[in-house]
């Protein structure tokens, strides 16, 4: 069975294996570059079935596919749903970056296995207690005054803007 864009959910009866899939990386100012990727693939129970913490400095989109791609290679259970928030990466699991991307991903074989979007699942909601939690927004404005100098003016060079926390 080809899998389509548009494929009509099926009700979670019909899957032999449902799982949620979830990718990221780490930027810090000044440059932001993304460091520390990490995956992780969850049951239906919210317990972890594989947490690679060390995927490398990679995009977090291409976390994201990674998650995927290690689903639909080391799960056998078919027909195999897997639930995942990040379009771009679905994308790419379906149909291969393009030509002109500067990420050279291959489309998987996705036979038996559906994508599904879903925001906040449960491999976010490990990841959230387990590996990345997320901060107040004060404590992201604080750090980011004791790195960039107290109105955030050293990270502007050349910017006449007003501050960013005044």
């Amino acid at each position: 069975m080809k899998q389509t864009n548009y494929e009509v959910d099926k009700p979670d009866s019909y899957f032999k294996k449902i799982v949620h899939a979830d990718g990221g990386s780490f930027t810090e100012p000044p440059k932001y570059r993304p460091h520390d990727a990490y995956f992780v693939v969850v049951d239906t129970t919210g317990n972890y079935i594989k947490f690679n913490r060390d995927l490398g400095n990679l995009w977090s989109g291409l976390a994201e596919y990674e998650s995927i791609k290690w689903c639909v290679e080391n799960i056998k259970e078919r027909p195999l749903k897997i639930y995942n928030d990040c379009i771009t990466a679905m994308a790419w699991a379906r149909k291969g970056s393009s030509e002109t991307s500067k990420f050279r991903v291959s489309p998987l074989n996705l036979e038996d296995v559906t994508l599904w979007h879903l925001s906040n699942n449960l491999a976010d909601q490990w990841i959230d207690a387990n590996h990345s939690p997320k901060e107040s927004k004060e404590f992201y404005i604080k750090r980011h005054r004791d790195i960039c100098g107290v109105r955030g003016h050293l990270c502007r060079k050349r910017d006449k803007s007003p501050p960013l926390f005044a």
